[in-house]
């Protein structure tokens, strides 16, 4: 999508503003997300960056650039963008982005640091015990970690 379709994108799910005024960061984070969704790199990154310049403790440009590493296959990269994220939300006690957790652990999993891909994994459970994603996702670590029985039991709630 073109930089400018993307704000219309966002006013059809519900999303107000660009980004670009004070207190638009949600909206501009949306945007961000659809522009990474569709591959709009250069835009998502702009987006990123307004974002971030609307609440400077959210960690929204290594999210991002975490999230175009990790859909380049480029998982180190991706693994070392997330790092920075959390160390950020560490630091400033902000929210995690939307799918943090999940695109994280997954690019964890991928760069073999099971153990922080599970924890992540677990807490993202414990707030959303329904997400398919992460069920999926832990069932899978389970599983490739030759733990059966434990995938087994997640299956069956």
């Amino acid at each position: 999508r073109e930089p400018r379709e993307l704000s219309v994108v966002g006013r059809e799910h519900g999303w107000t503003g660009t980004g670009r005024e004070h207190g638009g960061c949600v909206a501009a984070q949306e945007c961000q997300r659809v522009g990474v969704d569709h591959h709009v790199l250069l835009c998502a990154r702009e987006e990123a960056a307004l974002a971030e310049t609307a609440d400077p403790k959210r960690p929204v440009v290594a999210f991002v650039d975490g999230r175009i590493a990790h859909e380049q296959g480029r998982y180190e990269a991706a693994a070392d963008a997330f790092d920075a994220a959390l160390a950020t939300v560490v630091k400033t006690r902000a929210d995690l982005p939307a799918d943090f957790r999940s695109y994280a652990a997954d690019t964890l999993m991928r760069v073999d640091r099971t153990p922080e891909a599970e924890y992540l994994l677990l807490e993202e459970a414990r707030e959303y015990p329904l997400n398919a994603r992460v069920r999926a996702l832990l069932t899978t670590l389970y599983r490739s970690t030759g733990r059966a029985e434990d995938a087994a039991a997640l299956a069956a709630h």
